[in-house]
């Protein structure tokens, strides 16, 4: 091919060599140049929308004329709302992640108010138990585990107090542009208002210093660190994979490289902490907190002449340097630079630009998620993938819609919760006619609610409650030993660190380690702590069977359990009927409760006659718990 060495210029005055970008083209390893294409929906500002009418009566709000108006068009109709128990359940599993107990059952049931529950979903959102179950679903974005990823898997002690962070932001209802920009910029927040929420901000950019390490040494491969960085921030905040263009222009979507490397330099200019590994042992450069400690999270670079723009890395090379790039933004929303005074890395200006009103990407993706952690899937199924590899939104002009009143209503999540459950969509029940299973039959339209199966976390933390042995509030900081006298870690890549603290306090403040997840978490599709993970998978695999069957966890709490039931009455048809309430907010029926006595009868009789009537009555009726726990309704939601 003949060599084209001359360079071209794009919208920010950067540079590239013509040569590289034709051949690229030629061979289809990149996308024409980005400022060519026409941008697709998810860069275009968002539109201002008016609610379909609705002139059935059916629907309670805005949501529900636009999913009534879609539902028209395919000729379907929604769903008759669901029983009071089947809601009740449902709400509290997907607001505070713990199941209804059998007095909060009967007092929604007595409630006849028309209000009774809209007060339900306040009580539930004011819960601390809500921060918890919402916080989770941020942790799983911000890829948080407890350890550093590298070949020693070092511990990081400091860790909980960035996870304590974002459950107690989420409890506050703290603005969700708030919450990105003290993720992303909190110590240059602190420095300039050290009177305002100084050790949260300095603690909540451990989302960064959280980054998972490479290799083995200290500080090497930061290239893989910063692209690290840079993937959960566009997967997680923007919807866009970023990462794809750190060796060349995005193939499909207007991600160029050398946007790559204006964002790049933002956090080349910034100092992450070290956690310790086997060839640099020491930790060091962790943030002092005002008064509880360090935390592992970023500042500055203290030195002026490493904070600057980084040069492009050819073929994603660091040792094959290109063009500067200046720090900026994605060229396709604002082909500006950023201004940033000297002697700063920008993260602040950088924070402020995602989290504007004005970014399509930002109040799009965040108003998706919130609908996906609701429904089961959002209004555009590839949550972190909005460009175009992603799905089109079933339900576009709602997508803007939800994402405008996002941002008018203060960036508030609870808010949104609000108007989500009390639609008459969030609350139908979950069968499915033959007109919807012909019709629609991925429900995208919403004709009936999803029914679906529990996270990992909510089934570990009902088993725990209804056998009355859960624990409440934060445990603190984990049992991790302490680094010697010289604050090193001995940990190697043939010895790294793999062990697993067991708790009984709610499965968010289990240990996350980057390289081994804890079985449990493992066995039950937990987060991927290595990465930004926005759609757990769900599995049902043998694993999961021999865990009901023969796990120690399982078998303690179902103990516990016929204890508790054995405590409330001698009648075995009353223990039976508490058994189901606790486990299934409802009642047996008449062809329950007798084939479940008759089922304790017969398995006590199995026992040996030289066991004692108390523990053959303790065994039988902790096997008909297992039963109770086992059983998919305890683990599915209508």
């Amino acid at each position: 091919m003949c060599e084209l060495s001359e360079p071209f210029e794009n919208s920010r005055g950067r540079r590239r060599s013509l040569s590289v970008f034709l051949l690229a083209v030629l061979l289809g390893g990149i996308a024409p140049a980005p400022a060519a294409q026409t941008p697709q929906w998810a860069f275009q500002p968002l539109q201002s929308v008016e609610p379909p009418i609705d002139s059935s009566g059916w629907a309670a709000n805005e949501i529900d004329r636009f999913i009534l108006a879609r539902l028209r068009e395919q000729d379907l109709k929604p769903n008759p709302p669901a029983d009071k128990r089947v809601l009740l359940r449902r709400a509290y599993f997907d607001l505070i992640g713990l199941p209804p107990t059998p007095r909060q059952v009967d007092a929604f049931l007595a409630d006849r108010s028309p209000d009774a529950f809209a007060k339900v979903v306040d009580e539930l959102l004011a819960s601390k138990h809500y921060g918890e179950r919402w916080g989770r679903h941020w942790l799983d974005l911000a890829r948080y585990a407890d350890t550093s990823g590298d070949g020693a898997d070092a511990p990081v002690p400091e860790a909980w107090l960035y996870r304590d962070y974002v459950i107690d932001a989420f409890n506050a209802d703290l603005p969700y542009d708030q919450l990105i920009i003290e993720q992303i910029a909190g110590d240059l927040l602190a420095k300039t208002d050290p009177a305002t929420r100084a050790r949260e901000r300095l603690i909540a950019t451990s989302y960064v210093g959280l980054t998972r390490r490479f290799n083995n040494g200290e500080y090497r491969d930061m290239h893989l660190v910063i692209e690290n960085t840079l993937s959960t921030i566009g997967k997680g905040m923007l919807g866009m994979s970023i990462g794809c263009a750190r060796c060349h222009d995005h193939k499909y979507d207007p991600i160029s490289q050398q946007d790559y490397y204006s964002l790049y330099g933002y956090f080349e200019s910034t100092q992450y902490p070290h956690a310790g590994t086997e060839s640099g042992r020491q930790r060091k450069n962790f943030t002092p907190l005002p008064g509880g400690g360090l935390a592992y999270a970023v500042f500055d670079k203290p030195d002026p002449k490493q904070i600057q723009d980084t040069r492009v890395h050819q073929d994603g090379n660091p040792s094959s340097l290109g063009a500067v790039a200046k720090r900026g933004y994605l060229d396709i929303l604002d082909p500006a630079d950023a201004e940033i005074a000297e002697g700063e890395s920008g993260r602040l200006q950088l924070a402020r630009w995602i989290a504007s009103p004005d970014n399509p990407l930002t109040t799009r993706v965040m108003a998706n998620r919130i609908w996906q952690y609701h429904f089961g899937r959002g209004l555009v199924k590839t949550s972190s993938t909005f460009g175009k590899q992603g799905d089109q939104p079933t339900h576009p002009q709602l997508l803007d819609w939800l994402a405008t009143r996002f941002v008018q209503d203060g960036w508030s999540f609870k808010k949104m919760h609000q108007r989500i459950l009390l639609s008459r969509t969030w609350q139908q029940s979950s069968d499915v006619s033959d007109l919807s299973a012909d019709h629609d039959p991925d429900n995208k339209l919403l004709s009936h609610f999803p029914r679906r199966r529990l996270d990992a976390e909510p089934i570990r933390d009902a088993i725990l409650f209804v056998g009355d042995r859960l624990k409440l509030g934060s445990p603190g900081p984990h049992p991790f030993p302490k680094p010697n006298a010289k604050d090193e870690y001995n940990y190697t890549q043939h010895n790294p660190f793999s062990k697993d603290y067991e708790n009984e306090y709610r499965t968010v403040y289990l240990p996350s380690r980057r390289l081994g997840k804890h079985p449990y978490l493992e066995t039950f599709n937990g987060p991927d702590p290595n990465e930004c993970t926005a759609n757990r998978t769900v599995s049902t695999v043998p694993l999961q069977a021999l865990f009901w069957m023969n796990s120690d966890f399982l078998e303690t709490n179902a103990k516990s359990f016929a204890a508790r039931l054995a405590g409330h009455s001698p009648d075995p048809a009353q223990r039976v009927k508490l058994g189901y309430e606790i486990a299934y907010s409802r009642p047996p029926s008449p062809d329950e409760t007798r084939s479940l006595t008759d089922y304790v009868a017969a398995q006590a009789g199995r026992i040996p006659a030289e066991v004692s009537p108390r523990e053959r009555e303790t065994r039988a009726w902790t096997s008909l718990c297992r039963i109770l726990l086992s059983a998919n309704e305890f683990i599915y939601i209508d």
